[in-house]
């Protein structure tokens, strides 16, 4: 299986080995295989990264090729409107680049960048995101996108029906991650929205280096002290949610090869662990469960009752294979601490599960 991040660009790294592929480089028009800012191979490293014997981290999908494609960078800086600069990548080059994954064969697209928007402006100026996003889901393949951090420098402290999340906003076609602190609660800093679907962990967290063959806990950001210079800062945050959910999507379709995207979104989140009924606003349908979206037969979701009942949620019944006893099912705990979240299949590491449902928002576009 496949997975494409967009994202910083993937350093090579040992613990990718020769799964990592070069997708292209949408900011210098280089190779996605460079990473000056160290959060896409971050992002890559908690999806697909290879047993470290030392710590005993892995990816969740460890077997996995990685395909990288270099989507924007907060260490290369373009013309913004009214004579400013801003960081490199945008709305275009991001949909460029969820259709060139598709082209290149991946089968999960991890979006762990985000932009907030109005939603009327969202509607019109984002158009092109959709459509990429649309047609990636109509060739099955499975998005998962980052639900977004608050306050950031584009989202609020709470996104409403006027600020919405790209491209977490487009919730029929993408699976958007919130964050779970190490308690298994949200994390303060994950956004709060209608179209969350489930969360993972995104907190206390370490990943690959993009500067050697080490491991990490920290990624480079651009001081907020007007210097313009780089500073290391705690790798936490939606964006590493994200990825294990991805590398999850991919070990659900490497062991049922017959489900669509839709289907594998579906049993993510069917199976995803609750605190509570229904979906609430913070985590979605839940934290992630690896095990049980492995293994388990999920029937029918649960009824809508949330703390967003003002936005309505449908019910879906799944058609969902029973599993395979014939294959390996013996699990093996990794990334200790972590609420039991993380867990492997057979030889492959995972971390998430939980369940999801459509939802329909009055701000939504309609396609």
């Amino acid at each position: 299986m496949r997975i494409a991040v967009i994202d910083s660009g993937v350093s090579p790294h040992p613990l990718l080995g020769n799964r990592l592929i070069d997708g292209g480089d949408y900011v210098t028009g280089g190779t996605g295989l460079a990473d000056c800012d160290g959060h896409g191979t971050a992002v890559a490293g908690i999806a697909a990264a290879g047993t470290d014997v030392g710590s005993g981290f892995s990816g969740v999908a460890p077997m996995a090729e990685v395909l990288s494609l270099r989507q924007s960078s907060s260490s290369f800086s373009v013309p913004g409107p009214g004579g400013t600069w801003r960081a490199a990548g945008d709305i275009d080059t991001l949909a460029r680049a969820v259709l060139r994954a598709v082209e290149l064969g991946a089968g999960v697209i991890n979006i762990s960048q985000v932009v907030c928007l109005p939603a009327q402006q969202a509607a019109t100026e984002a158009a092109p995101l959709q459509a990429a996003i649309h047609a990636a889901v109509q060739r099955n393949v499975v998005v998962i996108a980052a639900a977004g951090n608050m306050p950031s420098p584009s989202c609020p402290d709470r996104p409403d029906r006027d600020m919405v999340v790209l491209p977490a906003w487009y919730d029929d076609d993408v699976l958007a991650v919130a964050s779970l602190g190490p308690d298994g609660a949200a994390s303060a800093f994950s956004i709060r929205a209608p179209w969350v679907d489930v969360a993972a962990p995104g907190e206390r967290l370490i990943s690959l280096s993009a500067t050697g063959p080490e491991l990490t806990d920290a990624v480079s950001d651009i001081a907020s002290d007007a210097s313009a210079t780089s500073v290391a800062v705690p790798m936490r945050g939606t964006s590493f949610a994200a990825p294990a959910v991805a590398g999850l999507a991919a070990l659900v379709r490497a062991r049922y090869p017959a489900l669509t995207a839709r289907q594998v979104m579906d049993r993510i989140t069917a199976t995803a662990t609750r605190r509570g009924e229904g979906h609430n606003l913070s985590t979605g349908w839940g934290a992630v469960d690896a095990k049980a979206a492995l293994t388990r037969t999920p029937a029918v979701l649960p009824p809508p009752t949330s703390d967003d009942a003002d936005q309505p949620i449908g019910t879906r019944t799944l058609a969902l294979p029973a599993p395979d006893h014939r294959k390996s099912t013996t699990p093996t705990a990794h990334w200790a601490g972590l609420l039991g979240l993380l867990t492997a299949m057979g030889a492959t590491a995972i971390a998430v599960s939980r369940q999801r449902t459509q939802r329909t928002q009055r701000t939504r576009p309609r396609r």
